[in-house]
């Protein structure tokens, strides 16, 4: 006789009904294969660290800075959208205040890296079974995003820990038959999507999405059940915003700094596209993650990660809701806007996915399940496993390459060196605006007191300049001309520069870091000197 819980399962492979809420499958596990899952997370946690590559020199500073400011309960007035993503700035500011150096915060986001990675395979574990559970682990374990974002102090990370939190929780009730605990799930669910909105703004994709679906329920639940969903779902969302807003208000005096902040970074001074133009730029964006990325190493997300959303929704109507979710959070990463007035196109990078890989990851899962159930073949989950594992092969390749050279690091790390050669002479070491805030984590602090800001006008003193990104620099070309054309003290070339923790050299292009010098002005020679 079948279980309540085998009937839903039973009702939904047949199209309809709630999702199955099926039984653990650990009675019927292997030794062998709880181990082979624990190899698998224990492997991919040793790489993340292993490939830690901590401070990075761009957005992670700022992220620093105003973490530092949250956490001491400091005011602050600077519009920045760094400050605007609050529960990231806790997370990363907490253990950095009490570890010290930023690589304590790095550190922290490996943990949150490995909670989801928990929270993927026990999930996976509890409603599809241990060979289905082996299937998320190889995904989320061996991927070059994960493995190579998750040692930074970028808020993709924690962003990805709450927005797949959310979908899993509103799958989850999805499938209870109480109304009560249905709606208490529903608006947990929401409330965990507003806390992945703190964490980074595209966690609010999964708010439309989940409202569509609770309203578009099953045909079999009243109109005044499909209101209730929504309404529950958007009002736990809201009352977590507000509380954000509210926070927000105490340190800034704005309740609205968020969205200001946002808009400031990303709408303010930006030309709108026309339609055509928008949509050329969206497929430029997609050509480049299938060529550049995909073909480079970052296969998961998109070449894998597609088919498998969209084969989940129908294969698997039950689990429609990782399709939907991940699908639209690709789609709209490489086709949105970021105002809702124009159309400015969004910034894109490959970290922008990794929200995305763990609804990839269930859904491969789910298929791999659904696969043994309808051929009969009890290793029938092999062959996907067998994929991610080569797959993982060629992503850890460029892990591997990329590992403590990504974005500016390498330029800090040369302005580190140079300031330690130079340093011992006594003379300041003028540097921009911008390489004198974003090398803060990669120098020690008396090392940093040995920086000064270049002046943008007036006499330049004797001493030792440095222009690391002359775009970022923030100083008039008239300036940087007067620089370039000083005595060159010290070079640090490619050759040194572009070498990763691995002693490989990295085919990247770029200017190697220059020293200039300026000496004193030569004394007017006395007679009878000697001359030098």
């Amino acid at each position: 006789m079948q279980s309540a819980s085998a009937e839903r399962c039973s009702r939904v492979e047949q199209g309809g009904g709630a999702p199955s809420l099926r039984a653990p499958f650990r009675a019927a596990c292997s030794p062998a294969a709880l181990v082979g899952l624990t190899l698998v997370l224990g492997t991919g946690w040793l790489l993340r660290l292993l490939l830690l590559t901590g401070p990075v020199g761009s957005d992670d500073t700022r992220y620093l800075a105003f973490a530092d400011h949250i956490v001491s309960l400091r005011p602050f007035v600077e519009l920045d959208h760094a400050a605007g993503r609050l529960l990231f700035l806790v997370l990363i500011g907490i253990p950095y205040k009490l570890g010290g150096p930023p690589l304590c915060a790095a550190l922290a986001n490996v943990l949150y890296s490995s909670l989801t990675d928990l929270l993927v395979v026990g999930f996976c574990y509890r409603r599809l079974g241990i060979h289905a559970a082996l299937v998320a682990a190889v995904a989320m374990a061996f991927n070059a995003i994960n493995v190579l974002f998750a040692g930074t102090i970028l808020p993709d990370t924690t962003a990805a820990l709450f927005l797949t939190s959310a979908v899993v929780v509103f799958w989850e009730a999805q499938g209870e038959e109480a109304r009560g605990r249905r709606l208490r799930r529903i608006a947990l669910s929401g409330a965990l999507a507003c806390l992945a909105y703190m964490c980074k703004d595209p966690g609010i994709l999964f708010l439309p999405v989940g409202a569509a679906l609770l309203f578009l329920a099953p045909k079999e639940r009243s109109w005044h059940e499909r209101l209730l969903g929504p309404a529950a779902f958007a009002g736990a969302f809201a009352a977590v915003f507000f509380l954000d807003g509210a926070v927000y208000w105490l340190y800034t005096g704005q309740f609205t700094y968020k969205m200001l902040a946002t808009a400031a970074c990303h709408n303010e001074g930006q030309t709108a596209l026309s339609a055509a133009e928008h949509l050329s730029q969206g497929v430029s964006n997609l050509r480049m993650v299938l060529s550049k990325w995909s073909l480079g190493g970052m296969l998961l997300p998109l070449l894998v990660g597609v088919p498998a959303l969209a084969a989940v929704g129908v294969v698997r109507r039950g689990w429609l809701v990782f399709s939907a979710a991940g699908l639209f959070f690709l789609a709209y990463s490489i086709f949105g806007t970021s105002s809702f007035t124009r159309l400015l196109p969004l910034p894109f990078q490959p970290r922008y996915l990794q929200p995305v890989i763990p609804l990839v990851a269930i859904s491969l899962a789910a298929l791999a399940d659904r696969l043994v159930t309808a051929t009969g073949m009890k290793r029938a989950w092999v062959l996907p496993a067998c994929l991610g594992a080569l797959l993982s092969v060629h992503d850890f390749r460029l892990v591997r390459e990329w590992s403590g050279t990504l974005y500016f690091s390498p330029t800090m790390k040369s302005l580190r060196t140079a300031v330690e050669l130079l340093g011992h002479e006594g003379r300041p070491v003028f540097v921009d605006s911008y390489l004198l805030m974003h090398s803060r984590p990669f120098l020690a602090p008396e090392t940093h007191r040995l920086l000064q800001p270049l002046p943008a006008e007036g006499p330049l003193p004797v001493g030792f300049y440095v222009i690391g990104i002359p775009e970022y620099a923030g100083l008039p070309a008239e300036r940087l001309a007067e620089v370039a054309k000083m005595k060159v003290r010290l070079r640090l070339d490619l050759d040194w520069r572009e070498l990763n923790r691995f002693r490989q050299l990295r085919p990247r292009g770029g200017q190697p870091l220059v020293v200039y010098e300026k000496l004193p002005a030569a004394q007017p020679s006395v007679e009878g000197d000697t001359p030098p």
